[in-house]
């Protein structure tokens, strides 16, 4: 299997979280809230986590304030790389990969959905693309009766053939029935497990069908995690999350992980929830379809030719989840603690390419500039990238419309990516509006995105920045633009570009268009 590429970032955020055995330190690895605090004040500052590595890194540190954390904490934590190598040369060896929620990799439905509560760090093994394509969840108890069982393997089967992917827990019972029909059938399987990814990895259950690339395995706690009742717990919700719909096979009612999983899905609606019908079927889930989740049985079943095409009929019809502004009031609760840009508050959900509803007034956008001018710019983009309208369009089209250098348009859309704004999709690369980007509030964008920008550069603030106190690639870092950008910018401006263009850090005539640090920042 080929060795795995921790990227400087997932460094980082190991080294700050990691759980690895060894000597002891005194220092507690950080939590996820705690995490999310020192990312939020990274965003905030420019940073992303692999600074805090960097030969620069004492003096990061010595910017934080205490109400982020502690310093020497962060400091002792960071100083743990020998022992971070011998735990990833162990992962490696076992085919055990490691991402974080600032790689590219990182899957897009977790932020999407969770915001600042999808995890740092996804351990797994297997092919990772899997995680990209949605599909089925299917969960229920660990002593689900024959009958259930029986349904569970059929509706495995059904998917397999009808090319949709299952995501289950990878427990006994139905988890195991529902991924195991699945991948015998030829289809491909999720195992989102709330312990022993290590013992999983070298599992003879799994191990032909990760070889064969078609099952996938991941975890959010650590590979030696033995199991615990809370990681069995919020491991739920990535079931759900990295979903396009869910069945729930047999639940217990008001207890253990299926009802829990199911009714905090229902309450967030995070995916359309169906739910096994049948007669002498358990209390739970009698009670989940009286909280409205849709019915499924094996005689509906066999009347359902297409399988995929019924279940977005069965979501289309509604599920008992909350209604799209109700959902998208969620996320952004979520999205808030993010340097997000949730201002404005529609009172309903506008088409992509539609006017919106209520633009920020110029004072609110002002004082955005003035606070967080990256933000700000990063506004005047999705105002215009709004109006471009709903479908999928190209980076070179994107590019092409709005007079931006190819590196901006990537930029921009990684932020926009890491707010829930836009989805990227491949085969080719394309970008297209998210509900939750159509209820972005941004100032109406009368002139063209460039004079926008330019006019923005001239505030009171920002010339400060542009007279000479930062160089090029300085400024660019702060204002998220690549150097070429700024560049041409500034040069469209009366007050024009600093006379330096070069510092020690970049050389001599270098770019930032494809530096790390000019990435947006997926924290």
């Amino acid at each position: 299997m080929a060795r795995w590429q921790l990227s400087p970032d997932t460094e980082a955020i190991l080294l700050l979280c990691g759980v690895f055995g060894g000597p002891a330190v005194s220092a507690r690895p950080l939590t996820l809230r705690d995490y999310n605090k020192l990312a939020l004040w990274l965003a905030d500052h420019g940073y992303r986590p692999a600074d805090l590595v960097a030969d620069t890194s004492a003096n990061i540190l010595g910017e934080i304030p205490s109400s982020v954390g502690d310093r020497q904490r962060f400091a002792e934590l960071l100083g743990r790389g020998g022992i971070l190598a011998l735990a990833y040369e162990s992962w490696s060896n076992q085919g055990i990969w490691v991402i974080g929620r600032a790689d590219d990799c990182y899957p897009s439905r977790l932020k999407r959905r969770l915001g600042m509560k999808a995890p740092a760090l996804l351990f797994g093994i297997g092919d990772e693309s899997l995680l990209e394509l949605g599909g089925l969840a299917i969960v229920g108890s660990l002593d689900a009766d024959p009958i259930g069982i029986a349904f569970t393997q059929e509706l495995g089967r059904r998917c397999a053939k009808q090319g949709i992917q299952v995501v289950s827990g990878g427990a006994r019972g139905v988890d195991s029935a529902s991924m195991t029909a699945a991948l015998e059938e030829g289809g491909t399987a999720v195992g989102v497990l709330a312990a022993d990814l290590q013992r999983a990895a070298l599992s003879r259950t799994w191990r032909s069908h990760v070889r064969d690339g078609r099952l996938v395995l991941c975890s959010a706690v650590f590979p030696a995690a033995r199991f615990q009742v809370g990681n069995a717990m919020g491991r739920n919700k990535y079931i759900y999350t990295l979903a396009d719909h869910a069945v729930a096979v047999a639940a217990t009612a008001g207890r253990g992980g299926t009802w829990a999983g199911a009714t905090e899905n229902l309450r967030n609606g995070w995916v359309p929830l169906l739910v096994h019908e049948r007669v002498d079927g358990p209390r739970g889930n009698r009670e989940l379809l009286a909280m409205n989740a849709r019915p499924i049985s094996a005689r509906l079943l066999d009347g359902v030719s297409d399988l995929r095409s019924w279940l977005q009929e069965q979501g289309q019809a509604g599920t008992g989840s909350p209604s799209l502004p109700a959902r998208q009031k969620q996320a952004s609760m979520d999205l808030a603690r993010e340097p997000s840009l949730q201002y404005g508050k529609p009172t309903a959900v506008d088409e992509p390419g539609t006017p919106v509803a209520h633009a920020m007034p110029p004072e609110r956008f002002s004082e955005l500039l003035r606070g967080r001018p990256a933000e700000a710019l990063l506004l005047l983009f999705w105002g215009h990238m709004r109006r471009l309208g709903p479908e999928a369009k190209r980076e070179r089209v994107i590019a092409g419309e709005l007079g931006l250098g190819p590196g901006q348009v990537r930029t921009w859309m990684k932020m926009a990516m890491h707010r829930g704004w836009v989805e990227k999709q491949t085969k080719p690369v394309r970008y297209r509006v998210t509900h939750e980007g159509a209820l972005v509030t941004t100032p109406q964008p009368a002139d063209s995105l460039g004079e926008q920008v330019v006019c923005a550069l001239r505030d009171e603030h920002l010339q400060a920045l542009v007279s000479g106190q930062r160089v090029i690639p300085t400024l660019a870092r702060e204002l998220r633009l690549t150097s070429r950008q700024l560049k041409k910018w500034l040069a469209q401006s009366p007050e024009g570009a600093p006379e330096k263009e070069t510092d020690d850090e970049e050389g001599q005539g270098s770019s930032t268009e494809h530096s790390p640090r000019q990435q947006s920042l997926n924290l």
